[in-house]
């Protein structure tokens, strides 16, 4: 299995993604499972075998801080290596996507 993984912190609050992509049942295709975590709990998760894109959100969530909430968005590419970002209120925190 090959797991890629992308950290970051925004107020105190841990942000991870992971990808893992593995061979399916009859060895023809690849599965792959995208995860946000969010404080170490799992708050979304996309099945998408291959993201081509990086406009629309892959996966999203909410950092409830005090009074104020902040979504965070994770945007992913990948065609020949998966690329990943992660955004908080519209701003990237962390990645290798612009």
């Amino acid at each position: 299995m090959l797991v890629k993984e992308l950290k970051a912190e925004y107020l105190g609050h841990q942000i991870a993604v992971t990808n893992s992509w593995e061979p399916g049942l009859l060895l023809k295709a690849l599965t792959s499972d995208v995860k946000l975590y969010i404080d170490g709990e799992i708050v979304d998760t996309n099945l998408e075998i291959l993201a081509i894109r990086n406009k629309a959100a892959l996966l999203r969530g909410v950092i409830t801080d005090q009074s104020q909430r902040h979504v965070v968005e994770v945007y992913a590419r990948s065609i020949w290596r998966t690329k990943l970002k992660i955004c908080v209120d519209g701003t990237k925190v962390a990645g290798d996507l612009p």
